[in-house]
């Protein structure tokens, strides 16, 4: 980067001097031209009095005796003298021009400036004969164990045989995920598929097993005989080869998506060859079933262009006893391969006889702590933060093997630059490397990670792991700029106690390297440093912001600190407001139009506004607070309530005043933009200003200003930090990168920043439209329309605006009541033994009424049920309405009951529950074990359940459909059944889902589970919860065993448990009952991703019982089982045992469900085989006459 900057200054030189020598030449192509154009204006004057002394003349000779004659001929001497003659002067015409060089410049400018690059570290192979004394030869295994540069974690891609497969490098896992997202992006987004292809171009191509979207290059071109073309394409991240792909499939490739090098590396087993010259099958399958479910570590022996000889290691992620396992060895033991040398391999291991060093970055300032002060001229110091931990770990790792190693080994021949261990003043045992052989039986060891050097007996030192060589050596020496010894090179006494004294007490310091020495660095140290709380700066004219998204100097958001927390106010109550209500759908969009945006890349809304309506579904929309363009759907878009437009966008455009881009271009070059980068990321952590400029006026809305940036500079060693403030805009200026307006900032006048910021506020009010007053809302939770309305009486704050509560008025269609259902009289008890009733009304106290069923075909009586939550045997009474004035309505003959009947329309008996238990079935209640009203018949004999004998976590695992005693839908009350769980919340305007069916509820009700859901039929928020998924159960598969246990069984109590298959899944407990010895615990488990439920006995007396605590990011992801039941079908058969037979059969595969109703959790639904949606999954079970379709009222 340096070497650019100054090689970019110097061209900007050299132009400037070519633009002089130019304007030279094209002076002197004018001069003549010039000097012609002064010799005809000469030349028209001198006509001019020639014709006037003509005139004259005339005259005189007409009027001989009136004229004075002298004074006529004076003046016509005079005309005769005029200069008439055209002459040139005495410069050669002909002389050619001279362009003169100073050829001493050549060299100059050859050997101006010089790279010093440092040698690095030879190898050279030696016989065993002229090995050290103590080397020391490292076993094959070893390199599976130590962290050695050749050993990598990798997941293996593709298999063609042992001689020929590939890996990709766990280490930028991270970095491919986020491609392939990123890939997956532009494949959605991307418009315009045609494509034209050559050998070896780079595409992007859609794999059809995953339908994902992968980086691919063309390795052949094919056209057929009907002129179509289509491609062999490599997929460079995975390894395989797929022929004859169409152009549908292929899409461009963005330069950005090339930037991270291909992923598949080609590999083969080293030192083995196939035991019949050639690969079986059976020896290929048997390669790809030792390499299943295992870690996977790569050891790269050699190194070819296109190949990497290795040795693969495999640990078990099940049972690890066995330690590493080679897959070389594997091979050959199996039979299916030998080796190709005579006897084994032993490598010399790779033993650092100077260890690596910490480094700091110059001219940055880094946070150290001291650990030794010997002179001004060397303070060791080691890095704060993680590599701290990082140290402390790795020092208990050593002791910890010094300790279980009561005799490691002695050095017996001690070297200069041998690496050891020996204990320090504190008896625990560091790093060291010997300095100086002082005697045969002393030598003076350096603490490299202390920085202090001290003279030890060989006795005292060991030698040290491999392994414990390659973390670098943490002490780093700092010698102090301005400050020397006296001119014998030896420190003074009192300098040395001085500097003692100064550290003394110190726990860190700030260090700025400035120059980089053989052994260390040379620069200044800080201990004042400088307070986060300092008081602002006084200017009147200075603006503080922060630096919210930069493009070029032309072209930068920022936003005023000053409305920070108002900001964060107004995003909070976004949220609150848009995750419990929507707007109306609407389709009339217009380009600059104020709405509420959701970004799925930040998981949130924010006030926005269209800039462009790309397709009837993808707007690009500018979000006013963050200074972001992003791509949505529409779907992502709803209408900005009025509450959220009253407080203006404090975030804005500026651009840098002042300067302009180099070379005459008026686009800046990458260069600048980088540069300007650099430096606010460099003072990422500096505060930032900015300055109107008087003289230069807003265009497009992009204000002109002066950025500034407040520094610490350090002037000396040990010296207070001083605090500047620097213009950037000069900066770019003084780094060679922009071209200053000459005298603009010694004539620039600034504006006041309380008429900037009135300025702003006035320029960036968000202004509704009357549309907005008329919108009608949504509530997302009861999925009821609702009119909202705001207290908008204060408008004195911003922060008023936001803390006031947004009441929403629920307008819902209101049935014709007689009478108000509130004036209830007291409960009577009810005599009979078991009640049968149907629900018909939930009122909003929870309280649930009930027709009596015996009474369905007389007359109805008005009652109410009140259940008391304590006295569960005395607890049932019946409550009498009040007289009625309409006694018609009272003893009306009612032949039918609807499900709109209430409380008002007619009489009948209800039940009240004013308890949080109680759990009702959809149609006919017995207690609260509920039967359909076909089955019962009004027979109080067949196996109906006393409601006051009634278990009630017997309701829980009912058969049939259940309900709340609030108004929900026909399913057990989420909140308590999934506790923590989140439930997964469907789009209401879903068409198709792909699930995958897993167990029964009933008959033709089924667990189904949220399947991948990646194709445009299906809603993208379905795909996002199944990415979110699958995320969270590798975590789970990795870190569940180190979970904390569950310690109180609670029902509702979320968890994470192992099935029968040995994996991890999330669940809940239902039920629980301890022993009576408390030695165990009877548990019965939800699994909520599946349905299904499992009974475990739990003995408490061993450690682990398997149950364990999920993470809180665990929970947060919503349960992935859905209730779907089957749209109008009902099972007619009798063998129930041979519909679960069949169901099995067509469970547990994706399928598609066309969604005719959603309720909640819960969906009806056609389900078919696949996407096309032609072959119902059950017809087969319709022909068989275990399901029909039913029939309606009218047949």
């Amino acid at each position: 980067m340096i070497i650019t900057k100054h090689f970019a200054r110097l061209h900007g030189v050299l132009q400037n001097l070519e633009a002089e020598l130019m304007n030279q030449l094209q002076q002197r192509r004018n001069s003549l031209k010039n000097n012609l154009a002064e010799v005809e204006v000469q030349l028209r004057a001198h006509e001019e009095q020639l014709n006037i002394a003509v005139t004259m003349a005339s005259y005189a000779a007409n009027n001989f005796d009136k004229v004075d004659m002298r004074n006529a001929i004076k003046v016509l001497s005079e005309m005769a003298d005029l200069p008439c003659h055209v002459i040139r002067n005495n410069y050669i015409e002909d002389e050619a021009m001279s362009f003169t060089i100073d050829e001493e410049i050549i060299p100059l400018m050859e050997n101006h400036c010089t790279l010093q690059v440092p040698q690095v570290s030879r190898y050279q192979l030696v016989r065993t004969e002229v090995l050290p004394e103590d080397y020391v030869l490292e076993p094959v295994a070893k390199d599976f164990i130590g962290k050695d540069v050749n050993k990598h974690q990798v997941e293996v891609t593709h298999i063609v045989s042992p001689s020929l497969f590939f890996v990709r490098y766990l280490s930028s896992k991270a970095k491919f995920i986020q491609l392939e997202k990123d890939l997956q992006a532009y494949a959605e987004t991307c418009e315009n598929n045609s494509v034209e292809l050559q050998q070896d171009d780079m595409c992007v191509v859609k794999q059809l097993v995953k339908y994902s979207w992968n980086r691919g290059r063309v390795i052949a071109v094919n056209t057929s005989n009907s002129f179509e073309t289509t491609y062999d394409i490599f997929y460079i991240d995975y390894g395989y080869k797929e022929q004859h792909v169409t152009n549908s499939r292929i899409w461009n490739i963005k330069d950005e998506h090339l930037k991270l090098k291909p992923q598949a590396i080609q590999c083969c087993l080293h030192g083995i060859v196939p035991l019949k010259n050639t690969w079986t099958n059976k020896s290929t399958k048997d390669f790809i079933k030792l390499l299943r479910d295992v870690s996977v570590f790569m050891h790269i022996v050699k190194h070819n262009t296109d190949i990497l000889h290795v040795d693969i290691c495999t640990t078990s992620s099940k049972d690890n006893s066995m330690g590493p396992q080679s897959i070389c060895n594997a091979m050959i033991f199996m039979k299916h391969a030998r080796s190709n040398t005579s006897t084994a391999q032993m490598r010399l291991a790779n033993i650092a006889y100077a260890y690596q060093r910490e480094e700091l970055m110059l001219n940055k300032v880094t946070s150290v702590v001291i650990t030794h002060v010997k002179s001004p001229a060397k303070i060791y110091v080691s890095k704060k933060g993680q590599r701290q931990v990082e140290y402390m770990k790795l020092l208990d790792e050593l002791n910890e093997y010094c300790e279980n190693n009561t005799e490691p080994p002695i050095i017996s021949t001690p070297k200069e630059g041998l690496p050891c261990i020996a204990q320090y003043l504190d008896d625990i045992w560091h790093r060291c490397e010997i300095v100086k052989i002082i005697s045969k039986d002393e030598v003076e060891v350096f603490y490299v990670d202390l920085g202090h050097t001290i003279t030890l007996s060989c006795d005292l030192l060991r030698m040290i792991p491999y392994k414990y060589t390659q973390y670098k050596a943490q002490a780093i020496r700092i010698a102090l700029m301005y400050v020397s010894p006296d001119p014998d090179g030896k420190w003074k006494t009192e300098a040395i106690d001085t500097l003692s004294n100064i550290f003394d007490g110190v726990i860190s310091v700030n260090v700025i390297p400035r120059k980089k020495i053989n052994d260390g660095y040379v620069g200044c140290m800080n201990l004042a440093g400088i307070s986060d709380e300092e008081e602002t700066i006084k200017d009147p004219f200075k603006m503080e912001v922060c630096i919210k998204r930069l493009v070029t100097p032309d072209c930068i958001y920022v936003a005023q600190t000053d409305h920070k927390e108002s900001n964060e106010n107004l995003i909070t109550a976004m949220q609150q407001f848009y995750n419990s209500y929507c707007s109306e759908a609407r389709d009339n969009w217009a380009e600059n139009a104020l709405c509420a945006v959701y970004s799925a890349k930040d998981k949130s809304y924010f006030r926005a506004q269209i800039l462009k309506i790309k397709s009837p579904t993808e707007v690009l929309v500018y979000f006013c607070d963050i200074g972001i363009d992003e791509t949505v759907t529409m779907k992502d878009i709803q209408v900005l309530h009025p509450k959220f437009t009253k407080q203006p966008a404090h975030c804005f455009k500026v651009k840098l005043a002042g300067i302009l881009p180099c070379g005459g271009s008026s686009i800046w070059p990458s260069l600048s933009c980088s540069t300007l980068t650099d430096i606010i990321r460099t003072n990422s952590r500096c505060k930032f200003y900015i300055t109107k400029l008087v003289q230069q006026e807003t265009c497009d809305n992009v204000i002109p200003v002066e950025l500034w940036v407040k520094q610490i500079k350090i002037p000396g060693p040990l010296a207070p930090s001083k605090v500047e403030i620097n213009s950037v805009n000069r900066m770019l200026v003084e780094n060679g990168v922009a071209l200053p307006i000459k005298d603009y900032f010694s004539k620039t006048d600034s504006v006041l920043v309380l008429e900037f910021k009135r300025q702003l506020l006035n320029s960036h009010r968000l202004v509704s439209s009357d549309e907005q007053n008329d919108i009608q809302w949504i509530n997302k939770n009861a999925c009821r329309s609702v009119n909202c309305k705001i207290d908008d009486s204060s408008t004195s704050s911003e922060n008023e605006l936001l803390d006031q509560n947004i009441s929403a008025g629920i307008s819902e269609k209101k049935l014709d009541c007689s009478k108000m259902q509130s004036d209830w009289l007291p409960p009577v008890e009810i005599v009979e033994e078991v009640f049968h009733a149907i629900p018909t009304y939930v009122d909003n106290d929870g309280a649930v009424y009930l027709h009596s069923l015996k009474q369905k075909y007389k007359y109805l009586s008005d009652m109410k049920i009140k259940i008391e939550p304590k006295e569960w045997n005395n607890a049932i009474h019946e409550e009498k309405a009040p007289d009625s004035t309409s006694s018609s309505v009272r003893n009306s003959a009612v032949e039918e009951i609807t499900d709109n009947v209430t409380i008002a329309d007619t009489s009948q008996k209800s039940l009240k529950s004013e308890t949080q238990e109680v759990m009702l079935k959809e149609n006919v209640i017995s207690g609260t074990l509920a039967e359909t009203a076909e089955e019962s018949k009004y027979n109080d004999d067949k196996g109906l359940t006393d409601f006051q004998n009634i278990s009630w976590p017997d309701i829980f695992i009912a058969d049939d459909f259940v309900i709340s005693s609030t108004p929900q839908n026909e399913s057990l009350e989420e909140e308590n059944f999934f506790s923590g769980y989140k439930s997964l919340s469907i789009p209401q305007d879903t068409k198709y889902i792909e699930v995958i069916l897993c167990c029964n509820i009933n008959s033709t009700t089924s667990y189904a589970q949220l399947a991948e859901n990646d194709d445009d039929i299906f809603s993208h928020v379905l795909h996002d919860y199944y990415l979110q998924y699958e995320a969270i159960m590798l975590d789970i598969q990795k870190n569940a065993s180190s979970r904390p246990l569950i310690k109180f069984f609670k029902n509702y109590t979320p968890c994470i448990a192992k099935f029968t298959d040995d994996q991890w899944y999330r669940c809940i407990i239902t039920q629980s009952e301890k022993s009576s010895d408390n030695q165990s615990v009877d548990v019965m488990l939800h699994y909520i991703d599946y349905g299904n439920n499992e009974h475990k006995m739990l003995d408490l007396s061993i450690e682990n019982h398997d149950l364990r605590v999920p993470k809180q990011e665990w929970i947060e992801v919503p349960a992935m089982a859905i209730e779907c039941k089957f749209w109008n079908l009902e099972f007619v058969s009798d063998d129930i045992d041979l519909l679960a037979s069949q169901l099995d059969k067509i469970y547990n595969t994706a399928v598609v469900a066309r969604v005719k109703e959603i309720r909640d959790n819960m969906m009806v639904a056609e389900i078919y085989e696949d996407k096309t949606c032609q072959k119902l999954l059950y017809a087969h079970l319709i022909d068989e006459g275990l399901y029909q379709y039913k029939k309606s009222k009218d047949d």
